[in-house]
């Protein structure tokens, strides 16, 4: 019978850092290939370590650590997802918005909760993120460079994303629709 419960249920997520996160006795820490425990369990939820960092929770505050469980960025938004292309949406005062890896404030926060769920992220220099109008995309300065009029709006990979208007479409990073979208709603 293992010791700790897994965060992470897919084999190829665990130790792409020198250190995971498990579980034990409803509180998460960080364990290396051997078993051995590199940062205590302490934390209420904690995530894979992604460009050197990873998000931990502590009394409904997130910040993030390095490899050595120092923190780095301390525990002080409401909620952060992890770092991807330099830049990790925080939320402060129920908006999200982007740090760097020092903690600055690079783009303020002003958006919504995705729709869906689904984590706020950069990706191929673009992230989706919710407006009161719809969802759209940012760049890296935090411009919106595809308008935000979709009801959902997914990840970049290859140059394609897909959107939701209507029903499922597919845009290139110009915003461009791949084909014409189907006249007829999309009903899930």
């Amino acid at each position: 019978e293992p010791k700790y419960f897994p965060v992470i249920y897919w084999a190829s997520l665990m130790f792409t850092e020198p250190i995971t996160p498990v579980g034990l006795d409803e509180k998460y820490g960080f364990i290396d290939k051997t078993g051995k425990v590199v940062v205590d369990f302490q934390y209420d939820w904690v995530y894979q370590f992604k460009e050197g960092l990873a998000t931990v929770s502590k009394d409904d505050q997130y910040g993030f650590i390095d490899t050595s469980g120092k923190v780095i960025i301390p525990l002080q938004f409401e909620e952060a997802w992890y770092f991807s292309e330099n830049l990790a949406a925080v939320k402060v005062n129920n908006r999200w918005g982007f740090i760097n890896k020092q903690g600055r404030m690079v783009i303020q926060p002003q958006f919504l909760t995705p729709r869906f769920g689904g984590p706020i992220y950069f990706h191929e220099g673009l992230a989706a993120v919710r407006t009161e109008n719809g969802s759209g995309y940012i760049n890296k300065q935090g411009d919106m460079v595809i308008a935000p009029v979709y009801t959902y709006a997914g990840e970049f990979s290859g140059g394609v994303a897909e959107v939701r208007f209507r029903s499922i479409c597919y845009i290139n990073r110009q915003g461009e629709y791949l084909w014409p979208p189907n006249p007829k709603p999309f009903s899930g």
